[in-house]
C-alpha cells in the first residue's frame, strides 16, 4: 500500500496560502458533507480557525458510514474541568483525562482534553452542539463539513475526494 505522509501529499497537490494537511482517524461521507473525527490530538479551535483550506490524509479503511470508532477529544478550560466532566458523563460519554507523563496533557492554549468514549455518532452535528453549549468547553474533535479535499491511499493506489460545494469561509 502506498504510504501517505503530510510531505508527499504537500508535493502531489502545491500548497497554497494557509493550508493544513492532517491526518483524521475517520472520515464520514454524508449528503456532500464531509466529516472528520481528527485524530486524538489537542488545539482543535486554533486548527479550525486558521486554515483556509483543509487536507485530510487518511488510509481507504479510515472512510465509515458513522463516525466514533475511536475516543473524541473534547478541549475543556482547566477550571471548568470538573464541570465540563460531569456534563459529559451525564450525555453518557466517558470522559478520561488525557494524561502526558503521569500528568494532566496540555494544549498550546493551556487547556486540557478529554477523551470521550461516544461510540457510534448517529446525529455528528447535534453531538458537536451540545457538547460544545457545556460551558468551559472549547472545542471537540469533530471538523465537520470542514475538508476541501481527503487524499486516500489504498491498494489500488491514491484517489481524491473533493468537496462539491465550497464551504463558508
Amino acid at each position: 500500500m502506498l504510504e501517505l505522509t503530510k510531505e508527499r501529499v504537500t508535493e502531489m497537490i502545491g500548497k497554497k496560502g494557509w493550508e493544513c494537511v492532517d491526518k483524521c482517524s475517520d472520515v464520514m461521507m454524508r449528503a456532500m458533507m464531509m466529516g472528520l473525527q481528527e485524530a486524538p490530538v489537542g488545539d482543535f479551535r486554533e486548527e479550525k480557525a486558521m486554515v483556509v483550506r483543509l487536507i485530510a490524509l487518511v488510509t481507504a479503511d479510515k472512510l465509515v458510514d458513522t463516525l466514533g470508532r475511536g475516543p473524541l477529544p473534547v478541549e475543556v478550560m482547566p477550571f471548568a474541568a470538573p464541570f465540563c466532566r460531569r456534563r459529559l458523563e451525564d450525555l453518557e460519554l466517558k470522559p478520561t483525562l488525557r494524561m502526558h507523563e503521569e500528568r494532566p496533557f496540555v494544549t498550546d492554549n493551556f487547556n486540557v482534553i478529554f477523551d470521550c468514549a461516544t461510540g457510534p455518532i448517529d446525529d455528528p452535528a447535534r453531538l458537536e452542539r451540545t457538547i460544545r453549549a457545556i460551558p468551559g468547553i472549547i472545542d471537540t474533535g469533530l471538523f465537520l463539513g470542514t475538508a476541501d479535499l481527503v487524499v486516500v491511499a489504498g491498494d489500488g493506489g491514491v484517489r481524491e475526494l473533493v468537496r462539491r460545494k465550497p464551504r463558508d469561509r
